[in-house]
């Protein structure tokens, strides 16, 4: 059972229906939350959707990140400075997104949701986890749906699992013996909301600041995904931020006090709630037969778009060991790898969001590193380098390892993001990310010796059916011989160079977990069974 279906837990149940097991998602709320929320959705974030079928979607629904006004004060209609969110870029064979989507989160939801049904499941609105036990055998859980008049219909269910994707306040996590340790923040509370404007800030989507946040700063964020009236707020008052939570008359009255902009008219008030800077995180993902992904296992500032993107590679990288497990293919054992592999990444990543809102809140603060989105906050450069199920028979023994596990260095290792490259089968081009699947192992056979591929077959079939499939790929103009598995060439060489690949006469074989990840890299087809003995049951 999954709690919470923020977007989180819907693409954990997603990846969990595409792999055929059976998922039962609740969420307290009677209906789908509204507000933009956190929008930005990164790269990395990108690739998991094109996985997962729902990227055309979002794309279609997204925007690029629009120029930030800085206006100056007193007066606070001239632009004193505009400042990218982050430059575009061009996307590249290897890296087909570059950019940052914005989506709120509100919309952001509803697509998965609406490809969750596809998959033949409906999240529970309106049932509550109130409490659960374990057991060496299952989760026994407590729940109320809300019905009419305020009543609750209590029910008492069994799982074999229980995932906790219930936000900041996690039930699930108060539930077992997680810590959550970390800084809360009291005097840097903030006043966040939806609001319609009805004239004075124009239809263009950019997003505009004034003031500072020690002394008191408004930013209004345009969402033209919603309308061209919508806008997305960040009030700071120092002191009196509870005084601005009391209504849409406080809300307008501290934007006309710090902008000075009483030729800005205002709309309904959508949404408004306080947000306090929390930077925790749990000891553990895992307790037994119970995870937390996302907020419920760590919260973090908003600076730099890392909350919602790392909460989304949580459920990925839990998804598919937990569907091996669930199908009796893999040992328990194999889920304890979702904590060692996230909780190295999730200390990283809470260090930069916090260095980021420290920016933020200095006195002066400087606008480009505050608002500024690029390099490593892409995420492309998330590793697992250090993980136990990783194998790497290329790297010598002592440069596995990586200094940071937010940014990939040197030639492509196990434990780093596979490349996208595009592949000729048959005059039709074919692209790596359109064959990678949450449901399956991706053994790339870079050799032209048929000897090779046929060993790899042959320990391939080995393997649970439908776990793991195999392809070669060869350089331009080569060829392997009469195999058993498809063979795609590599008539640009993108893939050659982006999987570093320097000699293509060597054998080089790259398996691709699931998740998209480079589970290992082997000099011959003895590895396979090495490196599957460490994901399947004996």
């Amino acid at each position: 059972m999954q709690v919470g279906a923020g977007p989180t837990g819907l693409v954990l149940a997603l990846a969990l229906a595409k792999n055929g097991v059976p998922v039962r998602v609740i969420d307290k709320l009677v209906t789908p939350r509204i507000g933009q929320k956190g929008p930005g959705i990164q790269p990395r974030t990108q690739d998991v959707y094109q996985f997962l079928g729902v990227l055309d979607d979002i794309a279609a629904a997204g925007r690029l990140p629009p120029k930030v006004h800085l206006y100056k004060l007193p007066g606070g209609t001239e632009v004193e400075k505009a400042v990218e969110i982050a430059p575009i870029l061009e996307p590249t064979p290897a890296l087909p997104h570059r950019n940052i989507v914005m989506l709120g989160q509100d919309l952001h939801e509803a697509i998965l949701r609406k490809h969750l049904q596809k998959a033949g499941y409906n999240v529970e609105n309106g049932v509550e986890l109130r409490s659960y036990e374990q057991f060496d055998d299952r989760v026994e859980v407590v729940l109320a749906k809300h019905g009419a008049g305020g009543s609750d219909i209590r029910e008492t269910a069994v799982f074999d699992y229980v995932v906790g994707c219930d936000g900041a306040k996690s039930v699930v996590r108060h539930g077992a013996a997680f810590t959550f340790e970390g800084e809360t923040r009291m005097d840097e509370a903030l006043a966040v909301g939806d609001i319609d404007v009805v004239e004075g800030l124009g239809s263009e989507p950019i997003w505009h600041r004034w003031g500072i946040a020690r002394t008191g700063m408004v930013v209004m964020r345009s969402c033209p995904d919603v309308g061209d009236r919508r806008f997305s707020f960040i009030v700071s008052l120092p002191g009196r931020v509870d005084e601005v939570l009391t209504g849409r008359d406080k809300v307008i009255d501290a934007f006309y006090e710090i902008t000075g902009r009483r030729d800005v008219e205002f709309g309904e008030l959508v949404c408004l709630s306080k947000y306090q800077p929390n930077m925790r995180m749990v000891n553990d993902f895992r307790m037994n037969r119970v995870f937390v992904a996302g907020d419920a296992a760590h919260v973090h500032s908003p600076t730099g778009g890392q909350g919602l993107n790392s909460s989304v590679q949580d459920a990925y990288n839990l998804a598919w060991k937990l569907a091996l497990v669930l199908k009796g293919l893999a040992s328990p054992t194999l889920l304890d790898s979702y904590s060692s592999e996230r909780i190295p990444v999730i200390a990283e990543m809470l260090n930069i969001s916090t260095g980021l809102l420290n920016k933020v809140m200095e006195h002066r603060p400087d606008p480009d590193s505050t608002f500024r989105r690029g390099g490593a906050l892409n995420q492309l450069g998330v590793n697992y380098r250090g993980s136990p199920i990783v194998i790497d028979e290329r790297t010598p023994e002592g440069q596995t390892k990586n200094p940071s596990v937010y940014v990939a260095t040197g030639i492509l290792q196990a434990g780093d993001r596979a490349p996208d490259a595009p592949l000729n089968k048959g005059g039709v081009v074919v692209r790596l990310f359109d064959i990678f699947k949450p449901v399956e192992h991706h053994v790339l056979v870079f050799s032209t010796n048929k000897d090779v591929v046929d060993a790899v077959v042959a320990a391939v079939s080995t393997l649970p059916a439908g776990t793991v499939s195999a392809l070669v790929i060869v350089p331009a103009g080569a060829s392997v011989g009469d195999v058993k598995v498809p063979v795609l060439e590599d008539k640009d060489g993108v893939a050659y160079t982006a999987y570093d690949i320097s000699n293509p006469t060597e054998t080089t074989i790259v398996i691709v977990r699931p998740d998209g990840v480079v589970g290992a890299i082997l000099v011959s087809a003895d590895g396979i069974k090495q490196y599957f003995a460490k994901i399947f049951s004996a």
